[in-house]
């Protein structure tokens, strides 16, 4: 809720405090009511506070408010994350309905299942890695291989490790 939403807020608590038998309430508990029901959509707190006459036998803490608010908002999130899942499975049976979808969705899959690298056996491979220099290439693949041992020496720092980091590759002199 935004604040300029506070004047048809009060307007709708009035409509249930009449409901009640009770008094219009003063800025301040409107203020209070707000501070509790903010997170939530106006429609959402709207609508709630139009059927509080129908859940309620008696006046309505904000807590009980912000209570069923609050389970509206999960079952919404629930419902559309069931819905995204939904659409995000008839997306792969439809990449699947090929040989070449099935190959790619297998390759994902794959993928996915490979133990990740820690970040020393990350930084590690690309020291490892044979230099590939391309004519006109201004040094990229080295700047890699010396910002690789520039982490991978603090990593080991860090970690006390004991592994050798090799200083130059052959053939960069």
């Amino acid at each position: 809720m935004l604040r300029s939403d506070i004047p048809e807020m009060a307007k709708q608590l009035n409509r249930v405090a009449d409901v009640y038998d009770r008094k219009p309430l003063t800025d301040g508990a409107v203020e209070a009511w707000f501070d509790t029901l903010k997170e939530f959509r106006t429609e959402l707190v709207q609508s709630v506070l139009i059927n509080v006459p129908k859940r309620e036998g008696k006046w309505p803490t904000p807590h009980a408010v912000w209570k069923i608010c609050n389970e509206a908002e999960i079952d919404r999130r629930e419902a559309m994350r069931k819905s995204e899942d939904a659409i995000r499975e008839k997306e792969i049976e439809f990449l699947g309905a090929t040989e070449r979808g099935r190959e790619i969705i297998d390759g994902i899959r794959k993928i996915l299942r490979k133990p990740r690298l820690t970040p020393i056996q990350h930084w590690q491979r690309i020291i490892d890695a044979p230099l590939q220099v391309r004519q006109g290439d201004p040094g990229y693949p080295i700047d890699s291989k010396e910002m690789a041992r520039e982490a991978l020496s603090k990593l080991m720092g860090e970690s006390g490790g004991g592994q050798r980091i090799p200083s130059r590759e052959p053939g960069e002199d």
